[in-house]
């Protein structure tokens, strides 16, 4: 290796070292290029080592990077090595030795963290997305005067958004003077609400940006494109992506085929994708990925036998692309197939593909398939268990839904507030009213979540489904927030299963108010006309229905065995 020899000839001059550094491809000539400083006694200087342990992080070995760290004397006391050690755990993916890292630094007491430490450490908690250790970490911020460093900002935003607490990432981002926003600070919060679903709020932001006159980045635009639903939102913001000069990005561009995908704009995305001059794994899998989300199960996997005879090993992300293709063919032979092709591909799988397999044995009415990947998991986040636990209480089986709810509190996995949705919806599925108050009321109590909306219309449904309709009644009334589509349509759809007219006219001609373009309602309002006997009635709502031009969604099953 010329380099290496190079170094030999200067006596490893100190440029001549960091060029080897910077430059060593693979472990084996960094161990090569280490030797060498370990003979000429550079690596007793901490610049060097600093560079040597982040390169050995670089080239994906954290073990040697630590052992790096571990064997200089001033590890303990500089806080410029230990940053970078911080960084290399977080490069590495190893958020638990960050934060392992960064309580032995804080028990020794010797080294205290500044606005560099801090964002290593906030991305490692966001990782988690576990709300107790983030908090813990923002008060360390706090306590360190490191809460008004834009860059420290920026990462416990963006920490926030990973942990599902939009209204304290928003909170924080309301709290910065708008002279102290970067661009960076506009994407960690528009990102945020894309993670959450609220897209919505995630367009006016990214419009509000625009408006202030911030310069349009190119991870603004990769965070804003996840948000788009309508074709006009997703041709505006593609032509700000060709005038702001970053349609070329590979990355952009796949992007880009997702969203036009998602608004089944599949003939948009097809011609980006044939525009990419040199397509990797990503650019394949991006596609896949929009024949998914615009229903298109068949050419997705035809895209993807086409990827694979063109030599193309597909990843985990492309395997998540193809699960979610087939979820819509709710098909379990189907199923079947796509899972023996990742445990062909894959010798073992991370917790994003195996949620999704389990999401998918559930979409095709086959749990026991569901619990069998489920079980086998060896690790499973919160949105493992609220899959499982929805997967049961939608196939009618509200007692195993609790069960498995019991065990996930048993070993230490807090819920978040989708897990409490999907064990409310299976107590009303299963009818089991006691059981679902003690869910609603514990959500405060135990977890600190406020109940929202989609959780109020569970309890609605409970109560309804078992006939408690003034209960139900009651409980709208007493809702300390506004009762939204989802509460009313709840209301009314108990008064259809027990005929209370009086009920449902209320109830409609809330729903109607808020939701007025949706034929479902009208045609259930209809029904319950026609059930207690006003057909005068029932014949008006479908003459509304005509006059605003509304049209009743035909049904259809597509599950097979």
């Amino acid at each position: 290796m010329k380099i290496l020899q190079d170094v030999r000839m200067r006596a490893v001059a100190a440029d001549t070292c960091i060029l080897s550094l910077k430059t060593c491809p693979t472990l084996d000539a960094l161990k090569s290029v280490h030797a060498v400083m370990l003979q000429s006694g550079l690596t007793l200087n901490i610049f060097f080592s600093t560079a040597l342990l982040s390169r050995y992080a670089a080239v994906g070995s954290i073990h040697h990077a630590y052992a790096v760290f571990s064997s200089i004397s001033a590890a303990a006391t500089d806080v410029f090595l230990v940053n970078a050690m911080l960084q290399s755990f977080v490069d590495c993916a190893r958020f638990d030795g960050s934060l392992l890292l960064y309580r032995r630094m804080r028990r020794s007491g010797i080294t205290t963290p500044d606005h560099f430490s801090f964002p290593c450490l906030v991305k490692a908690a966001g990782c988690f997305g576990d709300f107790a250790l983030a908090s813990s970490i923002h008060r360390e911020v706090i306590r360190f005067g490191c809460a008004s460093h834009v860059l420290v900002c920026n990462s416990i935003i963006a920490m926030y958004g990973r942990c599902g607490r939009t209204e304290l990432a928003r909170a924080l981002f309301d709290e910065m003077p708008h002279s102290r926003r970067s661009a960076v600070t506009w994407s960690c919060m528009i990102g945020a609400y894309a993670q959450n679903g609220f897209n919505q709020l995630g367009i006016l932001l990214f419009r509000h940006m625009m408006g202030r006159g911030i310069g349009v980045s190119r991870s603004a635009l990769l965070n804003v494109m996840p948000c788009v639903s309508t074709e006009s939102d997703a041709q505006s913001i593609f032509r700000l992506v060709v005038a702001s000069g970053h349609g070329s990005h590979q990355a952009v561009q796949n992007a880009a085929m997702r969203m036009f995908g998602r608004i089944d704009r599949i003939d948009i995305a097809r011609s980006i994708f044939l525009q990419i001059v040199d397509k990797d794994l990503f650019s394949w899998s991006s596609m896949i990925e929009a024949y998914a989300q615009s229903d298109s199960p068949f050419d997705a996997f035809q895209h993807f036998i086409e990827m694979t005879l063109l030599g193309f090993r597909p990843d985990s992300v492309t395997l998540l692309s193809l699960v979610r293709a087939c979820c819509t063919m709710r098909s379990v032979q189907q199923a079947h197939l796509v899972h023996g092709i990742i445990l062909r591909t894959l010798s073992s799988y991370n917790v994003s593909l195996g949620t999704a397999l389990v999401d998918l044995y559930v979409n095709c009415g086959s749990i026991r398939h569901a619990r069998s990947v489920f079980d086998r998991m060896q690790e499973r986040n919160a949105r493992t268990w609220s899959t499982m636990i929805s997967g049961y209480g939608i196939h009618g089986h509200g007692k195993e839904a609790l069960r498995l709810y019991d065990q996930m509190r048993r070993n230490r996995e807090n819920p978040d507030h989708i897990t409490l949705v999907a064990v409310l919806s299976a107590c009303s599925h299963a009818g089991l009213i006691a059981e679902g108050w003690e869910c609603f009321e514990s959500m405060e109590r135990d977890f600190g979540i406020t109940p929202g909306l989609e959780h109020y219309a569970c309890m609605v449904d409970l109560l309804g489904r078992a006939g408690q309709l003034d209960e139900a009644r009651n409980f709208v009334e007493g809702m300390p927030i506004e009762p939204g589509v989802g509460v009313w349509g709840s209301l009314l759809g108990a008064c259809r299963i027990h005929s209370n007219l009086e009920l449902a006219e209320h109830a409609a001609k809330a729903l109607l108010e808020l939701d007025g373009c949706n034929p479902g309602r009208y045609v259930l309002l209809s029904h319950i006309y026609s059930s207690t006997g006003k057909q005068a009635e029932a014949e008006k709502i479908r003459k509304l229905m005509t006059e605003r031009g509304l049209k009743k969604f035909v049904g259809h099953t597509s599950i097979h065995s």
